[in-house]
């Protein structure tokens, strides 16, 4: 497992394309990550189930532009993957296809650009000090040395792009209050399935055989 997800900045030049995870052979210019399983992303992935014995989850796929901009260098793309949930109502475990926009800038963190900003000021406030961060501060990691590590940017991304209140279906019914049965007449495949309360609920209805 590597420390992080370490780009050259030699390799980047003046423009290039990162992917991890799915390869695509049509794109020139392409710095392929196999894994984004780091000593940093490793407990997220583990979390949502997106790694299986140290292998990300099939559906886990992104592609990054890098552009290098009087010494800053934007990244702008796009990550895929498809986290384990659990419905807010229901309980139940699933997994759900999610997109994200990947924005960002890497600013070198000894340039007065960075020393100027919020994210500077932050990181030496005081406990009770009042920082006010502007868009561009919360979209902006500092690098040194000859590479920059995007393992904050992408944790960032896909944390952020998390269901606050996940549903396993838009008319999930929930659990019953006295005895917690699901009440979804059908399961995550669409099968017809019976509730049946506990005996000792007043929602229970003896089973009719025909």
């Amino acid at each position: 497992m590597n420390k992080n997800i370490s780009i050259p900045l030699v390799k980047i030049g003046s423009e290039m394309i990162v992917t991890f995870g799915k390869s695509n052979s049509n794109l020139k210019n392409v710095y392929h990550i196999d894994t984004i399983l780091s000593e940093w992303t490793k407990s997220f992935l583990n979390e949502y189930s997106l790694i299986s014995d140290d292998k990300d989850y099939q559906e886990l796929s992104g592609i990054l532009k890098l552009i290098k901009e009087q010494g800053v260098y934007r990244i702008e793309g796009n990550i895929e993957f498809e986290p384990l949930l659990e419905c807010v109502r229901s309980l139940t475990l699933f997994r759900e296809k999610i997109s994200a926009e990947v924005k960002g800038f890497f600013v070198p963190i000894n340039s007065q650009k960075y020393q100027q900003s919020g994210i500077s000021k932050f990181s030496n406030a005081n406990e009770n000090d009042e920082i006010e961060l502007s868009e561009s501060d919360l979209e902006s990691y500092a690098f040194q040395g000859n590479s920059i590590q995007l393992d904050e940017l992408l944790l960032d991304t896909m944390f952020c792009a998390l269901p606050e209140l996940p549903l396993c279906r838009e008319d999930c019914k929930g659990l019953c209050s006295e005895c917690g049965t699901d009440l979804n007449e059908t399961d995550m495949a669409g099968k017809i399935v019976i509730v049946e309360h506990n005996k000792k609920c007043s929602h229970h209805k003896p089973l009719k055989i025909q």
